[in-house]
C-alpha cells in the first residue's frame, strides 16, 4: 500500500527533529523517532506533541500503518501487523481525532505493552501517522528494542560506480539481514597501487531495519585517474563493524569500472 498524499517522512536518517511545520498548519515539536529499550513484558509510554502554527483552525487524524523500504527507493505502507516485526498491536494511543486553535498545543499519548514472549528477539517497529487539514503527513516512528538481543548482520548486496552528469558517485546498497535494527555510518578507504592510504571518504549514516537496505552514495569523482583499492566499512559506531573490499579502476576517464 502506498500512501499518496504528501508526507513528511525521516525514516532513512538517524536524526531527530526539533520542530516540523512551523512555515503554517500543524507541525510536530521533538522527536520524529521513539525508540525504546524494553523487556518483554514491560510497558512503557511516549508522547507526540503537536502544534498548530498557523492563523486558522486545524484538524488532525491519527492512525498506524506498517512500514518497509528497500535501497531503489520504494516505501511500502502496510497494514498494520501484516509484518513480521510489527509493533503495532502492542501501542494504544489518543486521540484519534483532534481540532487545534490557532496556536494551541496538544499532545499524542502512547501506550506500548511488549508482549511476555521469550521468543521476542531483536526489533520491531512501525508508524503512527498524523494527518491535518489542510493535508499533510508526518509519519513518526515507534521502535522497540527487546533489550539488547538480535542477532547484527549486514550484507553488502551490490557495488556500482555511477556517472550521473558530471558527477561520479559509488553506489554501495547494503541490506540488514539480521534480527536487529541499526544506524550505521558508511565510509571508504581508498590506497593506491603501492598500498598507500590515499584517502577517507564518508557515505552518510541511514537507518536500516531488518530485512529493508538503503543505497549509500559516496563521491568520487574528485579523486585522481588510478587504479585504487578500496575498503568499505559500514560501522554501526558499536562493536559491529562490517567491511568489503575490491579495486576501484579509474585509469580510463568514461570507462570507470570495479573489478572484485
Amino acid at each position: 500500500m502506498r500512501l499518496n498524499k504528501k508526507i513528511i517522512f525521516l525514516v532513512f536518517f538517524c536524526i531527530s527533529a526539533v520542530a516540523w511545520g512551523q512555515n503554517g498548519g500543524i507541525g510536530i515539536i521533538g522527536e520524529l523517532t521513539h525508540t525504546k529499550n524494553a523487556q518483554r513484558g514491560e510497558t512503557y509510554e511516549t508522547r507526540i506533541v503537536l502544534k498548530n502554527f498557523g492563523d486558522d483552525k486545524a484538524g488532525i487524524k491519527v492512525f498506524q500503518r506498517d512500514f518497509s523500504y528497500d535501497f531503489e527507493g520504494n516505501q511500502f505502507f502496510h497494514e498494520i501487523g501484516t509484518q513480521a516485526r510489527s509493533n503495532a498491536h502492542w501501542i494504544k494511543y489518543s486521540p484519534q481525532q483532534k481540532n487545534l486553535l490557532p496556536q494551541e498545543t496538544t499532545e499524542v499519548h502512547c501506550s506500548i505493552h511488549v508482549p511476555n514472549d521469550q521468543d521476542l528477539v531483536g526489533t520491531f517497529w512501525s508508524l503512527i501517522i498524523i494527518e491535518s487539514t489542510p493535508v499533510k503527513r508526518y509519519a513518526v516512528q515507534i521502535i522497540t528494542h527487546i533489550g539488547m538481543t538480535g542477532r547484527v548482520q549486514v550484507e553488502f548486496v551490490k557495488t556500482a560506480l555511477v556517472r550521473e552528469e558530471k558527477k561520479t558517485c559509488l553506489h554501495v546498497d547494503v541490506k540488514n539481514t539480521g534480527e536487529r535494527g541499526l544506524c550505521p555510518s558508511l565510509y571508504v578507504e581508498l590506497y593506491d597501487e603501492g598500498g598507500n592510504f590515499v584517502e577517507k571518504i564518508e557515505g552518510g549514516t541511514w537507518r536500516i531495519y531488518p530485512e529493508s537496505s538503503v543505497r549509500y552514495q559516496v563521491d568520487v569523482a574528485h579523486l585522481p585517474a588510478g587504479l585504487y583499492k578500496a575498503m568499505i566499512l559500514v560501522d554501526n559506531l558499536d562493536e559491529h563493524i562490517f567491511g568489503t573490499e575490491f579495486l576501484l579502476d579509474l585509469t580510463t576517464p568514461g570507462k570507470f569500472k570495479i573489478q572484485d
